[in-house]
């Protein structure tokens, strides 16, 4: 997370460390769902969602009860628009483990799902939500920063940047827009079009 969001200098050689190590112990048990799972992260991280996909797929047939892996391979199916299945694999997520460490990452996709299907209303909703059980995250301020402005109640939405500049001083369109994982231009250029509307810098 620090990386991704430039508060920490990048570490190439950590993540080459952390791949080796996950493609050994994958290699040594390929049907581990929590070795596909580790291997699968890295391949996020590093932005290759093809290749999450696949993983993630493979540690839920062998635990279909893998709640973690749920709510990721949700994650990347958010960011590559199957959000069907994205928002169905994420609702289980939470039915499965309501007080993971990551509901609010999952919670929050559920909002960038919406988001991204042109219903800020509903991603609003998410945010708050998300914001509401999870205090002093991030997170969810940005996705509510981009659904207000995306709504046009551009005051709130100000009001919320002044409270994700405490918690994350420095943030910027540039910064943020690290963290759309899709790859598609669209996906940054409105995400990005929506914060500088709320009065995000660049």
């Amino acid at each position: 997370m620090e990386t991704i969001y430039g508060w920490n200098r990048p570490a190439p050689e950590a993540m080459k460390m952390a791949l080796a190590a996950a493609n050994k112990a994958v290699e040594l048990d390929r049907k581990n769902e929590w070795s596909l799972s580790v291997l699968g992260l890295c391949k996020y991280f590093t932005k290759q969602l093809p290749e999450t996909e696949d993983l993630y797929r493979r540690a839920i047939a062998i635990n279909s009860n893998h709640a973690g892996g749920l709510g990721v391979l949700g994650r990347v199916l958010v960011w590559r628009h199957k959000f069907d299945e994205a928002e169905d694999l994420l609702n289980q997520s939470l039915r499965l483990s309501p007080r993971d460490a990551f509901a609010c990452f999952h919670i929050c996709n559920l909002g960038f799902s919406a988001f991204f299907r042109s219903d800020p209303a509903n991603a609003l909703l998410y945010a708050e939500r998300a914001d509401g059980d999870y205090p002093n995250n991030p997170v969810p301020l940005r996705l509510m920063a981009g659904s207000l402005g995306l709504l046009g109640r551009l005051d709130e939405a100000r009001e919320v940047l002044n409270k994700l500049t405490l918690l994350a001083p420095g943030m910027t369109i540039s910064l943020t827009s690290n963290a759309v994982f899709s790859g598609l231009q669209e996906d940054i250029e409105l995400y990005s079009e929506d914060l500088r509307r709320a009065g995000m810098p660049e």
